[in-house]
């Protein structure tokens, strides 16, 4: 915890005159300082500065505060990101760094200079003859050269050229490799001949990089993004927010797309509030970091079945970030880009300006009054709309939807609360299932399960299932004995309770990733976390009977040159329990591996491809097994029944 006297000489050094009038114009009135609010659209000015109090307020919004609040809201930053960028800016420092941290540091910034020198090697290789296929492709795309500049889009030429210029530059290809810009051998880059979105950070700093393919001959993917590394990271990353940041926090508001293509096209016809996912889906981190800009999200998706039920569950986790969510019903068969090139930028204005309530939507899309549907089908309705009306929270919002939810299935409020109430299991706050990734790679798995798969035949073979409806809920697998085995090493270190969210992309459960996410977004004490997921039991009982070490060692005298010590093996622990849940991700996919390859071995198909592939996840493994901790369990298995999620 930050010292009181810190964050007094921090308040008492700024001059909050000086630091609004950085991205304000202000002219003097009196004693104070008036000008157009940063906070929301006028034009008449209302937003006014005390200089002696070193306050603010504007009649407007009412928005108001000291520099702290100033910066809290104009960056989207909560109250120690503000001191620590005020810190700086008036030379205190905040906290001292721990070497661990320093390492932490150093290594980040490293990473963002190899980021900064790819930057401008692919804006100079689009400049370049070589670049030609991905000018054509901006030009047909209708992407203006003022666009290209700003958003500092390139072009990804070969890799000799790249690791040519990073080598000129004094980087080497273990650095580059290490940003997340080469494949696992380090020989190749990912991005050749793309065309290549930077990613940047809110305070400008390149983390990352989306690349199109330019061909659309089915040869690897259509986009790709940067490998994960300690600067990024897909689940918390929005690409655009960078540029769009200053408007969503003037409107309260922001657009969130699918594609790079759609914000740049939602920004030309007039939009400036557009972001889009980095291939994956909208997560809790996601609407966390927008709750701090803005108070409400427009979902604007693509209109097809994949992208109606991302809309929902993106809704869902919204609401239950505590913003407001509503829906932009674009024409089927479109996207924001698709529907601008065809009909015109006030097309897509018109599809945004009439964006619905999210649960006002669903309801009238999947309950609709006046078409007949049978009984199973608005038992089935009602249940899928469940976990949108559970995101609502408790308040007249949802005694009224649920009200007019019952209306439509034709039962009372109270049978429609005690039918759905028995049916409750853990709200899913994104979208994903169980199992490894596709390729067998160790990074964020695409979840999918076999009764989710199931659920899914069935909805769509429904006569009356409107496109993109998901099923009710599939109740979660229990959590494995060897994931909460490793639950119990991270729980030893209160300090990385805040980090559970980035582990559990990696869960081996359904059950262990909420676990996971609830104790990363939640303030209660973890002892009242547990039960919620895992039934009274030995596995329960040995769980909550974990001694942090920090109170562990609160009574001991600690010798002085043990500065960081738990710091550093808080690290080291959190490493190594994500590499043994990527490591039992490696197994699942050689398994299946090798099960392919005894098939094709059968049929007399050729195997080199495969045996090849089998030779770099064994290897991926090995390198992982390093970090990994022991297992005392020799495979993972569901705990007994009395161990299981409550409510199944």
């Amino acid at each position: 915890m930050v010292p009181q006297e810190t964050i007094d000489q921090v308040r008492q050094a700024i001059n909050l005159v000086d630091l609004v009038g950085d991205s304000v114009s202000l002219r003097k009135v009196g004693r104070n300082h008036v000008g157009l609010c940063p906070f929301h659209p006028e034009k008449s000015p209302s937003f006014s500065v005390h200089g002696e109090k070193n306050l603010f307020h504007c009649f407007g919004c009412q928005a108001g505060g000291d520099a702290f609040a100033f910066v809290m809201r104009q960056q989207g930053l909560d109250f120690h990101g503000a001191l620590t960028l005020l810190g700086r800016r008036v030379g205190v420092e905040v906290e001292p760094l721990s070497p661990h941290q320093q390492r932490q540091r150093q290594a980040e910034e490293r990473l963002a200079a190899v980021n900064a020198c790819a930057q401008r090697f692919f804006s100079l290789a689009l400049l370049h003859p070589c670049g030609a296929p991905a000018r054509a492709a901006l030009t047909e795309r209708g992407a203006p050269a003022a666009q290209v500049k700003a958003r500092a889009l390139g072009y990804g030429h070969t890799t000799a050229a790249f690791l040519a210029y990073l080598k000129k530059a004094g980087h080497e290809a273990a650095q580059a490799q290490a940003a997340g810009l080469l494949n696992d051998a380090g020989d190749r880059l990912l991005f050749e001949r793309r065309l290549i979105f930077p990613i940047f950070a809110l305070g400008g700093t390149v983390v990352g990089f989306g690349g199109r393919r330019l061909q659309d001959d089915g040869h690897g993917p259509k986009y790709i993004n940067s490998k994960e590394s300690a600067l990024f990271a897909k689940g918390r990353l929005l690409y655009g927010l960078h540029e769009a940041h200053a408007a969503i926090r003037s409107r309260r508001l922001v657009t969130v797309m699918e594609g790079y293509t759609d914000v740049l096209t939602a920004a030309r016809s007039g939009i400036d509030t557009a972001v889009a996912v980095l291939g994956t889906a909208f997560t809790l981190e996601h609407a966390k970091s927008l709750q701090r800009l803005c108070d409400g999200v427009v979902i604007c998706l693509d209109a097809d079945r994949a992208g109606r039920s991302a809309a929902f569950k993106s809704s869902q986790v919204a609401l239950q970030a505590g913003l407001q969510a509503r829906i932009a019903d674009l024409p089927a068969g479109e996207d924001p880009d698709s529907l601008v090139r065809r009909s015109g930028p006030a097309a897509l204005q018109r599809c945004l300006q009439a964006a619905r309530p999210a649960m006002e939507f669903f309801l009238d899309a999947w309950l609709p009054a006046a078409t007949a549907m049978g009984i199973e089908q608005r038992a089935q309705a009602a249940r899928a709309l469940q976990p949108l009306l559970q995101a609502l929270g408790t308040g007249l919002e949802r005694d009224l939807y649920t009200e007019r939810m019952a209306q439509r299935v034709g039962v009372s409020v109270p049978q429609l609360q005690r039918a759905l109430q028995t049916r409750a299991a853990p709200a899913s706050r994104r979208s994903r299932g169980a199992g490894p990734a596709a390729d067998g790679s160790d990074g964020p798995p695409r979840r999918r399960t076999d009764a989710g798969e199931a659920a899914k035949k069935r909805a769509l073979s429904a006569p009356t299932a409107a496109a993109g409806a998901p099923t009710a809920a599939v109740q979660p697998a229990p959590p494995h004995a060897f994931e909460l085995e490793l639950l119990r090493e991270l729980l030893l270190f209160p300090s990385l309770r805040a980090r559970f969210g980035e582990m559990a992309d990696y869960a081996v459960s359904e059950t262990m990733r909420l676990l996971l996410e609830d104790l990363a977004s939640s303030s209660a004490p973890w002892q009242e976390v547990l039960p919620r997921y895992v039934r009274a039991g030995p596995t329960l009982t040995k769980l909550l009977r974990v001694q942090p070490k920090a109170a562990m060692e609160s009574t001991k005298k600690r010798p002085a040159d043990d500065l960081g010590g738990d710091e550093v093996a808080s690290g080291h622990t959190f490493s190594a329990v994500l590499a043994s849940l990527k490591c039992h991700r490696l197994d699942v996919a050689l398994r299946e591996l090798v099960q392919e390859i005894r098939q094709c071995e059968a049929t007399g198909e050729a195997t080199v491809r495969l045996m090849r592939r089998k030779q770099e996840l064994t290897a991926r493994k090995r390198a992982l097994k390093q970090d990994a901790l022991p297992r005392s369990t020799a495979l993972p298995t569901p705990l007994a029944a009395t161990e299981n999620v409550q409510g199944e």
